[in-house]
């Protein structure tokens, strides 16, 4: 009777565990999307910003990555901001005024009239 007790008792303990335990590692991998996302927008917004304060004709190529470290995500552009997504992390960066959409890959920044253009 005191074993079943007893073990009863400690399958308790380690289930309790194991929630614990996966509660925690759903958070890192939380943490290490946002971080990862906010490198590349901290990156994409600072080009941007960049580009607006040269001079006119100012003409860049970047790359966008298609994952950032191994997450896929998207990225949707307004006329004054650009969001990026994953399942569980959503940052939106203010932008100056934008003509196009920044997109995964080869991304082409030019500015033209004080508008910057992406292609």
């Amino acid at each position: 009777m005191e074993f079943i007790l007893l073990f009863g008792f400690s399958m308790l303990v380690v289930i309790m565990l194991m929630g614990v335990t996966s509660s925690l590692i759903q958070d890192t991998i939380t943490d290490r999307q946002f971080l990862a996302l906010r490198d590349l927008g901290d990156r994409l917004q600072g080009e941007l910003t960049l580009a607006a304060g040269v001079h006119e004709g100012y003409t860049r190529s970047i790359t966008v990555p298609d994952t950032v470290e191994g997450y896929d995500y998207t990225i949707n552009t307004t006329t004054s901001q650009f969001t990026l997504l994953t399942q569980q992390v959503q940052l939106v960066y203010r932008t100056p005024p934008l003509n196009g959409s920044l997109h995964k890959g080869t991304t082409i920044i030019t500015l033209h009239g004080g508008l910057l253009s992406l292609s």
